[in-house]
């Protein structure tokens, strides 16, 4: 508790968070929860270094980096002056393999997707549409330490449609013939073939001699029909010679720049109806070096796009720290606990790693069951070449970010890892089965921002990154380091349940036990005789009617568990012992929806249908639509839940809180009138942690990065990282990162039957993780009708030995006060793992064994 009153800003009195009827007010995080602000966590005394990147000048430079860009096409390049080592944003190299698309992306620090007229999507790299053209400015002074770019993404390539099909005599002389007649050319061969060119295009209608009508076209067709030489020697005639679309100056005289104001003039005074495609945004872009990292921000609220056209998304960077297939090295994914992609690994005819930081938004994106995807909870990735390796932590924008990796000749000869941030969305709205696409009005104005850190040598590996990474949380979030830690056995217990029954043929919600408060102590009792020490419990189900409990803005305990009496009796036994005990609950999902309980309180997808979902078949991946659907809350009525909650909570003397979806579900809010974004949800889900936090102690449940300043205790962390058949190998990254400051469980291993359970104690070997079982006192056969049927193999007196067994050799193996420091591949199905007591233990997946070293 200490720890997070150091962490937690109160509001001078009481704290409360207040919210409109369908959106949370505006308040500021300041107020309740303020992270610190990065600063140095790699330290290096300064380092000369004359390495210097050709056609390049120094921008800035730290104690160990120095950063150079290119002001002929804006390329960066970092250098570690530890080791020369040179990163950089692009390339320039020959890849006759790679579509034109991918050609212009190597070049490219930035590629835009926008919106079509008629809602379709389409690509712009910034190569093919700015920075070949020069379509862009430096500015070195507004950035300390870096450089801001904006770059003018427009396709400026003329096309037919520039030029009218007719146009008014008076205005075909006083912007193109007068001024073509007046130029100055350089020989009069060639005005007399752009005379004669000029004459034969465009000539007097014989019908009405006071318009002129493009003759290079017949019948129906028009001036978009033009193609090649045509549109090569009317845009010299009509734009660069003539003043035909010219803007002019704030004095009146016309420059150098080009719009289709007058063509879409004469279009409309004959009645053509031509599309004219003109995308053109402008984007800014800021790169600046700090003490120890760099920092890539896009500058929102400064982009500006021509209109009907908006932009989708935008891929930030997507080669800087790319490397082609003569590098040796792997990409780190944040999928699960943590994947290595190596380079070169072959496997192009897999799908390609992809996956969407903090999961997917299901107001977007409807749940389901995939066979690869295992979430992203953490907003990072990195790459290693040889001695060096980058780690990319996504700062802004982390909640409408996707990750996508590839490996060399997937579609180029690169290893790669690209970020695509979504700055205006769309969903499916469901008025028939096959849905239609809907777009939200308003684009998302957070600012995409990436920081990335370099290490070098012995550091350049997947274990450095975890390193750094662990140090940027313990200061982002002030995190401290466990002291007096004892390996603890992590016990789900359930309690109550509910069931569909029936009274004189009346349907109503039946409550029964699984296990007591009294029968809990008694199964903790029975382990410490056997020699367990020490215990971390989540208790399910025990109130509001079982575990799928009803909306929980107050307490009502079940009494099929035991009286008030009992439940202090079990807390009390706890705490005396100094056993850790969570209650759990869900503030965000409702599974019991009362037909009086108002919809408004409900969370909006697109369109604004009810967020409301069904169970899945693990056989068909398919909703089990015979089954009663749960509903996502809006932020407003989960605040509500959590007000009401802990003032019920005070009543009863509890240690903790086992938070059951909040610490992973993000989600955005489709209310008429009140749309609210996950970037702008991430903000007040934090300031309801802090207030839940100021009440009680904490555990979370595999939860994103956002809420681990307010966890006291992990589970159900993933010990692998997922299906993506492109992946390699499976890596602790999550562990490593918050060992020896965050207590952690792997998920229960007597509910996951895929393997014997040496493979599950290895597991835990390997990633430091403590074990986990879920039980029961009572047999769970009676659930197997129920929605709770997925709790098999839990009934205590079944398991037990198993339990100590287990938990014995464990605690044997790693001690108390230990935690993860490294591990290493080292052959196939070989890991070699070391521990803060300076243990190392090699573990054999193939002859399922381990050795202490």
């Amino acid at each position: 508790m200490i720890k997070k009153i150091i962490i937690i800003i109160l509001i001078l009195g009481s704290v409360g968070i207040y919210f409109l009827v369908n959106q949370p007010a505006s308040l500021d995080v300041d107020d309740l929860y303020q992270p610190t602000q990065i600063q140095t966590i790699m330290e290096s005394p300064f380092i000369d270094s004359t390495r210097n990147v050709t056609g390049s000048d120094i921008i800035a430079e730290n104690n160990f980096l120095k950063l150079f860009m290119n002001d002929n096409n804006t390329h960066f390049a970092v250098v570690d002056k530890r080791n020369d080592y040179v990163w950089q944003s692009n390339f320039f190299t020959s890849d006759p393999g790679a579509t034109k698309t991918y050609q212009n992306l190597q070049k490219s620090t930035f590629a835009i997707r926008y919106r079509e007229t008629d809602d379709t999507t389409q690509l712009l790299t910034n190569y093919e549409y700015s920075i070949q053209n020069k379509q862009f400015e430096i500015d070195l002074e507004s950035v300390d330490q870096g450089f801001r770019v904006t770059y003018t993404v427009a396709d400026r390539t003329p096309k037919g449609y520039w030029f009218p099909t007719k146009i008014a005599k008076e205005r075909f002389l006083e912007l193109v013939y007068n001024p073509f007649m007046a130029y100055e050319f350089e020989s009069p061969a060639y005005f007399t073939e752009l005379d004669r060119y000029l004459r034969n295009a465009y000539k007097p209608m014989e019908d009405d001699p006071n318009t002129y009508i493009l003759a290079l076209v017949t019948g129906d067709n028009t001036s978009s029909n033009l193609v090649g030489t045509d549109v090569s020697y009317l845009f010299e005639i009509f734009y660069e010679i003539g003043h035909y679309g010219n803007k002019k100056d704030d004095l009146g005289d016309y420059i150098e720049e080009y719009q289709l104001e007058d063509v879409l003039y004469d279009n409309e005074m004959y009645g053509y109806v031509v599309e004219i495609k003109d995308p053109e945004f402008v984007i800014p872009m800021e790169v600046k070096l700090t003490e120890d990292s760099l920092v890539v921000e896009i500058i929102t609220e400064e982009i500006m796009s021509k209109e009907p056209y908006d932009i989708v998304s935008i891929q930030l960077l997507p080669y800087l720290g790319a490397a082609n297939e003569t590098k040796d090295g792997y990409i780190v994914v944040p999928e699960g606990s943590g994947g290595l992609i190596h380079f070169n690994n072959g496997k192009i005819k897999q799908r390609s790693y992809s996956s969407y930081i903090y999961d997917k938004d299901h107001t977007l994106i409807p749940a389901q069951l995939t066979l690869e995807d295992e979430g992203a909870n953490l907003p990072i990735y990195g790459l290693k070449h040889d001695n060096n390796a980058m780690l990319a932590i996504i700062e802004g924008g982390a909640e409408h970010a996707l990750i996508t990796a590839e490996v060399s000749k997937k579609n180029d000869r690169f290893n790669k890892v690209i970020p695509e941030f979504t700055l205006k969305d769309s969903g499916l709205y469901y008025l028939t089965q096959a849905g239609i696409s809907i777009w939200h009005d308003e684009s998302y104005d957070y600012h995409p921002l990436i920081r990335y850190y370099f290490t070098a040598e012995e550091k350049a590996d997947y274990n450095g990154l975890a390193e750094v990474y662990g140090n940027y949380l313990t200061m982002k979030y002030q995190l401290e380091t466990l002291s007096n830690q004892p390996l603890s056995l992590y016990l789900d217990i359930l309690g109550s349940y509910d069931f569909d029954d029936y009274f004189l043929f009346f349907p109503y919600k039946n409550v029964e036990t699984l296990t007591t408060y009294h029968q809990a102590k008694a199964i903790i009792e029975s382990l410490k005789d056997s020699g367990v020490e020490h215990f971390v419990v989540n208790y399910m189900g025990w109130f509001n009617r079982g575990m799928h409990h009803e909306r929980p803005n107050h307490i009502d305990l079940d009494q099929a568990l035991g009286s008030k009496k009992d439940l202090a009796m079990f807390s009390s036994f706890m705490q005396d012992e100094g056993f850790p005990l969570y209650m759990d609950v869900d503030f965000v999902k409702l599974y019991d929806k009362k037909a009086t309980y108002s919809n408004a309180n409900i969370a909006r997808i697109v369109g604004g249908t009810l967020m409301e979902y069904y169970p899945y078949d693990i056989t068909s991946r398919m909703p089990i639509t015979t089954k009663d659907p749960y509903y996502l809350l809006k932020l407003a009525a989960i605040e509500d839940n959590i007000n009401g909650f802990l003032d019920d909570y005070d009543k009863y003397s509890l240690q903790g809180i086992a938070l059951r979806s909040l610490s992973q579900e993000l989600y955005s809010d489709f209310h008429r009138n009140s749309d609210l974004y996950r970037y702008e949800a991430i903000d007040y889900v934090m300031d309801l942690m802090a207030v839940i936090a100021e009440k009680a102690n904490t555990m979370m449940i595999d939860p994103n990065q956002y809420v681990l300043p307010f966890a006291d205790h992990i589970i159900d962390l993933p010990y692998r990282s997922s299906n993506y058949l492109v992946l390699d190998e499976d890596i602790p990254f999550y562990q490593l990162a918050i060992a020896g400051k965050i207590s952690y469980a792997m998920p229960s291993i007597n509910l996951n039957q895929d393997q014997i359970d040496q493979y599950y104690l290895l597991k835990a070997i390997e990633t430091g993780s403590q074990l986990k079982f879920t039980i029961s006192y009572e047999d769970t056969s009676q659930l197997i009708n129920t929605d709770y049927n997925t709790y098999f193999s839990t009934e205590f007196a079944l398991i037990e030995d198993k339990m100590i067994d287990m938990y014995q050799e464990l605690l044997d193996v790693i001690g108390n006060d230990n935690y993860l420091i490294s591990h290493d591949i080292i052959g196939p199905d070989l890991i070699l793992v070391t521990y803060a007591n300076g243990q190392s233990i090699t573990i054999d997946y193939q002859s399922l064994t381990y050795t202490l070293n």
